[in-house]
């Protein structure tokens, strides 16, 4: 990141990304015409080392490796309030 992104970071006290998809466990769930957006195992470390706090999982990719993939990446994250809407 820029140090001007990286100092404004951290000047707030709270940091929102929008997490767009799981961390790859394995295959991805077959659903016809669908595009699959798997993260870095290392993502979540890296978001709260560079100061992201508040996470959202809210988003269309969550469930594209399923319910395991979305525990998994919801456990990932060890310093952050996540948040997310739907089922």
């Amino acid at each position: 990141m820029s140090d001007e992104f990286n100092n404004l970071i951290h000047e707030s006290d709270l940091m929102f990304l929008n997490f767009e998809g799981a961390i790859e466990p394995g295959d991805p769930i077959t659903i016809m015409g669908t595009a699959y957006l798997p993260q870095s195992i290392d993502s979540p470390a890296w978001c709260e080392k560079n100061g992201f706090n508040v996470i959202s999982l809210a988003n269309n990719h969550m469930v594209d490796y399923g319910q395991e993939a979305l525990t998994g990446t919801m456990n990932a994250f060890k310093t952050s309030v996540i948040t997310g809407a739907g089922d």
